[in-house]
């Protein structure tokens, strides 16, 4: 019936895209910098986290301590 047209690129593409992704794959340039940028995102995502109830239990303290001291 009909054939499908042969594209020149495709075979030298692939082997130019398996390149590039062995390159990514030993290139450890920018390992580094990601494991920092998820070492911070986990430390902020905690703080977030830790802040909201220490937050309250401040604002519980202080209320009290305002509270305890005699008016003028």
């Amino acid at each position: 019936m009909f054939s499908r047209p042969r594209f020149q690129g495709s075979v030298k593409g692939g082997v130019r895209l398996k390149q590039l992704f062995q390159r990514f794959r030993t290139n450890l340039s920018g390992t580094t910098a990601v494991e920092y940028a998820l070492i911070a995102a986990m430390i902020a995502v905690t703080m977030v986290t830790v802040m909201g109830p220490v937050g309250e239990a401040l604002t519980t303290v202080f209320s009290n301590v305002a509270n305890a001291l005699p008016q003028p």
